[in-house]
């Protein structure tokens, strides 16, 4: 369970974390928290196509409201290269043909937005992770006491029991970027991390 008054949802939306945000969107409304930003980042795909999949995602479910913001193309230290999974654009290569209501926030980088959002809401902020953690690392890196602002963070990545999804042990979230990985780990210790590592989702796994 996400607890907290406000959450941002890091992503790099494939057709996984497209399940996850209309999840988190729908949940929203019994839980109590609220969704004020998206920050999107290379991973599943290109980070371009990752904006443009979370716009849709946003028109489907009528919140054309929450802001969207760019961010990371590569890891810190390498380059970037998709595994094409999710098809060429993160959604299986299917034509949307709606018309996208929701907007990009073009004002400002997502580090920019979360170190400023976590200011702005104070001890009230949680961060849902869904990709890799660049954004965050470059959040912690333009301000370091931006992780002390964050009541929580929610973390997919990781694997336990060496069971991987981009290599033998490896998870398809934390490979890209450990450079990353490290920034924010060994970032403080005054704030709750709750890490949910590749066992999560095969354990609990969503079927149609």
């Amino acid at each position: 369970n996400i607890e907290g008054k406000k959450l941002v949802i890091n992503t790099d939306a494939g057709g996984d974390d497209a399940a996850a945000i209309l999840l988190v969107l729908s949940a929203s409304n019994d839980t109590g928290y609220e969704v004020i930003a998206i920050t999107c980042s290379y991973g599943n795909t290109k980070e371009e196509n990752v904006v443009n999949n979370v716009l849709q995602i946003l028109t489907i479910a009528g919140r054309a409201d929450i802001p969207v913001y760019r961010g990371a193309k590569k890891p810190l230290k390498y380059n970037f290269t998709t595994d094409g999974l999710f098809g060429h654009n993160g959604f299986g290569d299917f034509d949307f043909e709606d018309e996208i209501t929701a907007t990009v926030e073009e004002s400002k980088h997502s580090a920019v937005a979360l170190v400023e959002l976590a200011k702005k809401y104070r001890g009230e902020l949680s961060i849902l992770s869904l990709g890799p953690t660049t954004n965050i690392a470059l959040a912690i890196s333009l301000d370091p006491t931006f992780v002390n602002n964050i009541d929580r963070f929610y973390v997919m990545g990781g694997a336990i029991a060496g069971i991987g999804n981009y290599g033998p042990g490896v998870e398809f979230n934390f490979a890209p970027d450990p450079d990353s990985n490290f920034i924010f780990f060994n970032s403080s210790l005054t704030r709750s991390i709750f890490l949910y590592p590749i066992e999560t989702d095969m354990e609990y796994s969503i079927t149609t």
